[in-house]
């Protein structure tokens, strides 16, 4: 059988009939393609063609999508009327100034930390976290699906590995010893990695810090982290496979600064507590002021939130533990989190959201 008279992956369906993925995915969501799940890949076929698989029920366009699709060619044509009229009253020289949202470069900054790995209580252990980081993916869609997003950068914020030997009785709840820990780490990540590129066709580039967890000793050298032995595996896979659409930026500093479209990215591991004491406010100002930041992002506390400093955001991620030793000292109950905002070039940072799953206390 032939791929155009069978199931097909979604390369080869873009490939067969010239669409692009994003064009499949939304012919899929009217019902003109079929779309299956095969372990972890999709797989798609024209549903005019042949006769629908009694388990797998194409989504035919609801009243509601037809109302909607013919309200949006009404504003499409009133706009069209005022274009004129709104040339008329232009003062500026420069009309792509009027066009900022339309066509400007997006980008997705996700935060990943404080997944432990290797860790066990009474709600995660390591089954667990393979489980929810390799459902990143899918999770991403709805996140995705009404944005220009050209660039995914994940930022590898520190406490990735749980470690050994952190704290007294840390021993108690261990799975694997930490260099198994840093291997499973490597491997989950670099799935991730190549599932969020593959799926999505988007680029995929990496930013690292290291965390608390990692560390070798109270004495060693401070680049010598676990999370920075994940991070330079990492590095050496992505230089040997090649694709230029993923980069990894392997730094090993306690600060990390970079870009995200125009704006200026923080990255560190544990960041202030909170900013509702002057104490804080001037921990976090005095970075402000050697980096100029725009964003501020960090992990550690466990406590997903988004706060300001002088207009600035700070963005805190959540874990994956869920309920822990540390949330309950701290009475954060909050479910597993990790936290994303979106970058427009020339717009101010505006939407900050997270990724949840179920369970965790």
């Amino acid at each position: 059988m032939s791929k155009i008279n069978g199931w097909m992956s979604p390369m080869e369906a873009c490939n067969i009939w010239n669409i692009a993925p994003r064009t499949l995915r939304r012919k899929a969501a009217n019902g003109e393609f079929i779309k299956r799940r095969k372990g972890k890949s999709v797989e798609y076929k024209k549903a005019s063609t042949y006769q629908v698989d009694p388990a797998i029920t194409p989504i035919n366009p609801s009243d509601t999508y037809k109302a909607k699709k013919e309200y949006n060619q009404e504003v499409i044509q009133f706009l069209s009327s005022l274009e004129n009229v709104s040339k008329k009253y232009k003062t500026r020289d420069d009309d792509s100034q009027y066009n900022i949202m339309s066509n400007s470069s997006e980008s997705l900054g996700l935060l990943i930390s404080d997944t432990h790995i290797g860790k066990v209580t009474k709600y995660f252990d390591t089954k667990i976290v393979s489980d929810r980081i390799l459902s990143i993916t899918d999770l991403l869609e709805p996140v995705l699906a009404y944005r220009n997003i050209q660039e995914i950068v994940l930022i590898l914020a520190g406490d990735l590995v749980d470690g050994e030997d952190i704290y007294a009785h840390q021993s108690h709840s261990l799975a694997i010893p930490v260099i198994d820990q840093a291997k499973v780490a490597t491997e989950l990540l670099w799935t991730l990695i190549n599932d969020i590129h593959s799926t999505y066709n988007i680029n995929v580039r990496v930013e690292t810090c290291p965390g608390n967890h990692g560390r070798m000793s109270k004495t060693a050298n401070p680049k010598t982290n676990w999370d920075n032995v994940t991070y330079q595996m990492l590095g050496l896979v992505a230089g040997m496979y090649k694709n230029t659409d993923i980069v990894v930026n392997a730094k090993f500093d306690t600060f990390n600064t970079f870009m995200i479209q125009d704006k200026l990215i923080m990255a560190c591991h544990e960041g202030p507590k909170h900013l509702g004491t002057a104490a804080m406010q001037m921990r976090a100002a005095g970075w402000l002021q050697k980096e100029a930041w725009d964003l501020l992002a960090f992990g550690h506390w466990h406590n997903w939130s988004v706060e300001n400093l002088f207009g600035k955001p700070c963005i805190c991620n959540g874990s994956l533990l869920g309920m822990d030793d540390l949330a309950e000292r701290c009475g954060w109950i909050q479910p597993p989190r990790q936290g994303w905002f979106h970058v427009v070039n020339n717009v101010p940072l505006n939407e900050f959201g997270f990724l949840q799953w179920t369970g965790g206390y």
